[in-house]
């Protein structure tokens, strides 16, 4: 058949259109959407929390207790930092402890009064920053590890 070429380009064409428009309709933009909408979820609430401690014992007190009361998922305790400040009109310079908290939102300030309630400062540091991503099994890890017990 001679026009059986033409019928079968023309449909080519015509689907290769479909196709192209289908995909800049934004059902492939929806997709992406929806997958951003989990990875916010993920990462809705967690915050990372600084704070410092005199020594590696303090700080492992610290840790211990906010890990014990379901403040924080976990706290990385890094020995050997230096601050510089100034306290009370004077300079200062110390060696102190470094713990990164993981910690839900929600309980920041849980956390902050469980970290006065074990520290030797008069006012320790203690401060968060959002979680903007991150890797989502860790993360979906983090938030329930900070549930409140039989949750």
């Amino acid at each position: 058949m001679v026009g059986t070429p033409f019928l079968v380009s023309t449909l080519v064409f015509l689907l290769t259109q479909y196709v192209t428009n289908f995909l800049s309709s934004g059902a492939i933009h929806m997709e992406n959407q929806g997958a951003q909408r989990i990875a916010m979820a993920s990462t809705e609430g967690l915050v990372v929390g600084f704070s410092t401690a005199s020594s590696s014992e303090e700080a492992r007190s610290i840790a211990e207790n906010l890990i014990v009361k379901n403040l924080a998922a976990c706290v990385q305790i890094v020995p050997a930092v230096e601050s510089v400040y100034e306290w009370k009109g004077e300079l200062v310079k110390s060696a102190e402890v470094l713990m990164i908290i993981k910690a839900q939102r929600q309980h920041a300030q849980a956390v902050v009064q469980a970290i006065k309630e074990k520290h030797s400062y008069e006012v320790p540091e203690v401060v968060f920053t959002e979680i903007v991503d991150g890797n989502t099994d860790y993360l979906q890890w983090a938030r329930a590890a900070t549930q409140p017990r039989g949750s």
